[in-house]
């Protein structure tokens, strides 16, 4: 349990950040179209060649390069929750679809430098910078929200860095893609997703 415990800390600070260059992430238009599919609760959707599928508990997908342990290095990664997940319990805070997805109840540490408990991350604003609705494949659409985040120093209360997480939440399927990363071609990739 502790194991788990401390694999979904390590997700959900993992989940939140994002860089703005697209150089600093080998996922493309072109290798997903040639990657591996992934099925979640009746959607699929192709990963980016290189990239894998990480089981957090019943109801979470991390997806991430081969290699990537973000748990101990900053690299790119996106997740996929359930209704299990978003409903919360135990030591996760519900999902509420005008607050960022954050179902840690402590501080998480800020993604890029997560093996450090020198420096937190939060968000920043009390509203989306983006509120939207964007397709997930043929039929479904998607609320689409991106909040401001910052990573800070715990001590001096400074802003180290800042980032931003973008959501795709699907309220019927009950479905939350969460990217912290800007990973560029993802919502390409969301947006092909097919549904059996």
């Amino acid at each position: 349990m502790i194991t788990v415990r401390r694999m979904m800390v390590a997700a959900v600070a993992t989940v939140l950040v994002s860089v703005s260059t697209a150089a600093a992430f080998p996922l493309s238009e072109a290798s997903a179209a040639a990657g591996k599919k992934i099925t979640f609760r009746g959607m699929s959707m192709t990963l980016p060649t290189g990239w894998m599928a990480d089981r957090i508990g019943d109801d979470w997908l991390q997806m991430r390069p081969k290699g990537c342990d973000p748990t101990r290095t900053a690299c790119a990664n996106f997740t996929v929750v359930g209704p299990k997940v978003i409903k919360g319990g135990a030591s996760l805070e519900k999902y509420r679809t005008n607050r960022p997805f954050a179902p840690g109840t402590g501080v998480s540490p800020c993604r890029f430098t997560p093996s450090s408990s020198k420096y937190g991350e939060r968000f920043v604003a009390g509203k989306p910078l983006e509120n939207d609705h964007r397709p997930v494949g043929r039929g479904h659409r998607a609320q689409y929200r991106v909040w401001a985040a910052e990573c800070y120093d715990m001590n001096t209360d400074k802003r180290t860095q800042s980032f931003r997480q973008r959501e795709w939440y699907l309220s019927k399927p009950q479905i939350l893609i969460v990217d912290g990363w800007n990973i560029p071609a993802l919502a390409g990739i969301v947006a092909r997703a097919t549904w059996r």
